[in-house]
């Protein structure tokens, strides 16, 4: 449940993750976009711009020729009333303008608007912040754009422009100037850009700065007295290498905006800017934002972007949440399903190993557990069916409830197997399992059919007994077995059944070494007749370990069916029986009967007749010549299958024997349609067979249905002289027992054929 939970909160934190990376991916390219943006918009506007400033200094250079030319016509520029009149006109015309003045080659003034104060108008040749311009002016046959300056006669700062007036040999006769406005109404404003842009125009001869927006009058001295900086100058120059690798010389001669970045000292702050070279004019057009307002809308977006993205995470976590608790819920419903049995609502062996495997392996906690296991259930389910025997569980379950109440838990373990887990409060627990005992002592009704269960009960405590939860359960399930010995009772785990659990582990692991380690042998019991001739020999097999010593085969036998070696030890056992018959029956060149005995678990594993039959064509021994023997207990399994291969080994040749006859189920009728050729009497009918007047009828009539079968009889068990002529005058067909022989090892056998003739049996 934790994990599942765990899964879904990592995925929402993935996608946390994930969406914050992708918003912090989209902030930067739309930082990237918009700084794009703003580039393109810089080069395009700059174009714009350069073209719009250059058309409008062009304009005002043909206005100064023009104006020249008419002022040169008659000498009327020497007339300095008829210039005057002239002059207003033409500024009325051009509110970019703010004066126009006819200047002598000396720098003298000769005639002016007449908003221009002549005898305030200073020498233009000889003014410092004119002078160089002026000069250029004379020199010059374009229009020369001069360094912004205070002009005191208009009481204003100007753009000066000047154009000499030259006579038809070129000879300069005066300098045509006029004043170009700052601010709103001149020939550049902000009126061209957005709001958010300056303007920068610069004087490459001079690095001087003609023309910076955005600026009140206050700061105009410092802007434009003093020229550019040299430091600045190299930084521009630094950048244009680092991007363009150009130079600023380079930059002058190309046709289109360069785009470029720097930290402006005017605006103390960092800008971006677009500039263009006019060389017609020798001047620079720089358009700049501050990076502020890109900082600012950038930030505007981003923030957009993020108050989205936490109204999406939020309710993303809110549609997660609805997940995680539908997920809560339907996980707690499936982990109930699978730690509780459907058919009793009880938790079930999961919920043990799960659910309460950290509380009970608690070494401070104290409880006892009790391994219960229902006699006899196994008769109803297969005389009345599952959906009966369900009943009866159900029943019984809230039976065991009751008794247990709030002691403990009670844990439907599988099938007919249940486990209390009793805590040490209220009753002692022998009393308990007394009481769990008694819950069962009245009938069961289900569909008006009375049903009674026992129960035998296997108890272990912990941490007396052990301090591990599954050896605990495994110690109280040897207890149940103990238990079931003697049916509806308990019995409580001890050092007794300790000691036998680890036989049997020791027992099994050293099994499945024994037959590889060649420590399966086998003994052969002879079989008489009345003639003492030998018949046949019953194989019998014994293990001899060099830790255990000789193990006899009922203690490993079973330990082989339950843990499922048989059906290996029994091909094993096949083996060894033919391998050493067929070599001592060559040997002696004669034939006698060879019996194996086959157990249900060998009988019933897949692949048993493909092996039986494969291990006699290996050897020297006709079919004929073996008797298979199995118990009257293979017939509780399924008939039809058991018959199958009964008929098949008999169309085979092999002969086919029931061991330990009279001491199970058999009735007539199956008997009667069984493909037996032999009948074995159980020993315990031989016992008593000279004494026990019961016994006496009950052997002879066994021989007596086997002759009418035509089936042979065989005593096992003789152990007496008496015992055996009782069974001849009945008419026993073969004898075995201690009185003859006892089992022989191979070579012993092989000394014993050597005094004892071998007979036939007619009837086979």
């Amino acid at each position: 449940m934790n994990q599942i939970k765990a899964n879904i909160w990592s995925l929402f934190y993935l996608i946390s993750i994930s969406s914050l990376g992708l918003l912090i991916w989209l902030s930067i390219n739309t930082f990237q976009h918009e700084k794009k943006e703003l580039r393109d918009h810089l080069l395009v506007d700059t174009t714009f711009l350069s073209k719009m400033a250059h058309a409008s200094l062009a304009e005002k250079e043909l206005t100064l020729q023009v104006l020249g030319a008419r002022l040169l016509e008659n000498n009327i520029y020497l007339n300095k009333e008829a210039a005057q009149k002239i002059l207003d006109k033409t500024l009325e015309l051009m509110p970019t303008l703010n004066g126009f003045g006819i200047f002598y080659p000396n720098g003298s003034i000769l005639a002016s608007s007449s908003n221009i104060k002549q005898e305030n108008t200073p020498n233009l040749k000889t003014l410092a912040a004119t002078k160089d311009s002026f000069a250029r002016a004379l020199q010059s046959d374009r229009m020369v754009i001069g360094k912004t300056y205070f002009f005191t006669p208009l009481n204003e700062w100007v753009i000066p422009i000047r154009k000499s007036l030259r006579d038809s040999q070129g000879n300069v006769l005066a300098v045509m100037t006029a004043g170009l406005r700052l601010g709103k109404k001149g020939f550049v404003n902000k009126e061209y850009t957005l709001k958010n842009r300056n303007i920068l125009v610069v004087n490459d001869i001079t690095k001087n700065r003609v023309l910076l927006t955005g600026f009140s009058n206050d700061a105009y001295p410092k802007l434009y007295r003093e020229p550019i900086s040299d430091q600045t100058l190299k930084n521009v120059n630094q950048y244009f290498k680092k991007e363009y690798n150009l130079s600023i010389e380079d930059v002058k001669k190309r046709t289109k905006t360069t785009f470029l970045e720097f930290y402006s000292v005017n605006t103390m702050n960092e800008v971006s800017a677009s500039t263009i070279y006019d060389p017609y004019y020798q001047i620079w057009y720089v358009l700049f934002e501050d990076k502020t307002k890109l900082y600012r809308d950038v930030s505007e977006t981003i923030l957009i972007y993020f108050l989205i993205f936490f109204v999406v995470m939020i309710l993303i976590y809110q549609l997660f949440r609805i997940i995680a608790r539908n997920e809560k819920e339907t996980k707690q419903k499936l982990v109930h399903q699978l730690t509780h049995d459907r058919l009793t609502g009880l938790p079930n062996r999961e919920y043990l190993d799960v659910e309460l495997k950290d509380q009970l392996s608690n070494p401070n906690n104290h409880y006892d557990l009790l391994f219960l296991d229902l006699d006899n259930f196994k008769d109803i389910n297969d005389n009345f069916g599952h959906e009966i025997g369900d009943q009866v569980l159900t029943e019984v379950a809230n039976r065991f409830k009751k008794v247990l109440g709030n002691q403990g838990w009670l844990i439907r373990f599988g099938g007919d197997e249940f486990v209390f887990i009793k805590l040490p409060v209220k009753t002692r627990l022998s009393f308990f399992a007394e009481q769990v005992i008694a819950s069962l002592a009245a009938p069961l009704i289900i569909k008006d059919m009375s049903f009674n269960v026992g129960a035998s009960i296997g108890m272990a405590s912990y941490p007396s007994d052990t301090d591990d939860l599954q050896t605990l359960l495994s110690y109280a399930d040897l207890a149940m077995y103990d238990a079931k010995k003697h049916k509806n009772t308990f019995a409580h785990f001890s050092d007794h059944l300790r000691e036998g659990a680890l036989q049997k582990v020791l027992i099994e692991h050293l099994l499945k070494q024994a037959i590889h380690d060649n420590e399966i042998t086998i003994a052969y019991q002879p079989q008489l007749n009345v003639k003492k001739e030998l018949i046949g020999v019953e194989a019998l097999v014994r293990w001899h370990n060099k830790t255990l010593g000789e193990v006899p085969p009922c203690t490993f036998i079973p330990i082989a069916e339950e843990t499922g070696i048989m059906p290996e030890l029994g091909r094993h056992i096949a083996y060894l029986t033919l391998s050493e018959m067929g070599r001592l029956q060559q040997q002696l060149q004669e034939t006698f009967q060879v019996s194996i005995n086959i157990s249900v678990r060998q009988f019933m594993s897949i692949g048993f007749y493909e092996d039986v039959t494969r291990l006699i064509d290996e050897s020297a021994i006709k079919p004929e010549s073996i008797m298979i023997e199995v118990t009257e207990s293979i017939f509780m399994e399924e008939l039809d299958f058991v018959i199958n291969i009964l008929e098949k080994l008999k169309s085979y040749g092999i002969m086919l024997s029931m061991d330990d006859f009279g001491t199970g189920f058999s009735s007539l009728s199956l008997l009667r349609t069984l493909p037996l050729n032999e009948l074995k009497i159980d020993k315990s009918f031989i016992d008593d067979v000279v004494q026990e007047e019961k016994n006496h009828g009950l052997v002879e009539n066994i021989i007596e249905i086997a002759q009418k079968l035509n089936m042979q009889t065989v005593a096992e068990g003789v152990e007496r002289e008496a015992q055996a002529e009782v069974l001849a005058q009945f008419g026993c067909d073969i004898y075995q027992g201690y009185y003859f022989s006892r089992p022989l090892s191979y070579s012993q056998l092989e000394v014993y054929l050597k005094t004892t003739p071998i007979g036939k049996l007619g009837k086979l």
